[in-house]
């Protein structure tokens, strides 16, 4: 039973199938080549092996990835029995994703932008092995949102102490 529609003509002729493929590929690139980064495919029990997919609800995107044996490879479709399938609402979720921080990735999952099909842990290594690739960009987007999460909180305090000096002017009590 099919939940989501999978025309995969049209999923290969959208942007944004392309550029997840493209990036999906440079992913493999990375890993397949850099000793360095290899490693962590590994574990003391051996290969980690995992397959994942990559979908929009409405089928704009539909792609794979597969981990075996030290070796990545990338597909046009979601390989059968992928461990994790990520299914996105949108093509514009998919791409929210390639900038997002750790914290806005759970938050999407949260907004319902990003479902998760399988075995959690699957994605958090996906989201691990990710993120050893865009780590200064994580890193710079994580600086910019704890600015900005402070600069709110300020303005939240700045405003409830206003309102609580204009209530012991008037002389209410704040519970």
């Amino acid at each position: 039973m099919l939940l989501y529609p999978s025309d995969k003509d049209q999923a290969r002729k959208t942007a944004t199938n392309i550029l997840v493929h493209v990036l999906l590929r440079l992913i493999a690139i990375n890993f397949n080549f850099r000793g360095s980064l290899r490693e962590f495919l590994k574990s003391d029990q051996g290969w980690i092996n995992f397959s994942m997919g990559i979908r929009t609800e409405k089928g704009s995107v539909e792609v794979g990835i597969t981990f075996l044996e030290g070796n990545v490879t990338v597909t046009e479709s979601i390989p059968e029995g992928a461990d994790v399938i990520l299914t996105f609402s949108s093509g514009r979720a998919v791409k929210k994703l390639l900038s997002a921080t750790p914290t806005e990735q759970i938050f999407m999952i949260l907004r319902g932008d990003l479902k998760y099909e399988c075995n959690a842990s699957y994605l958090n290594l996906f989201f691990f092995l990710l993120s050893l690739l865009i780590i200064k960009k994580q890193k710079k987007l994580m600086e910019k949102e704890k600015k900005t999460d402070k600069r709110n909180l300020l303005k939240q305090s700045l405003t409830l102490g206003r309102i609580s000096a204009e209530s012991f002017r008037l002389g209410t009590l704040i519970a």
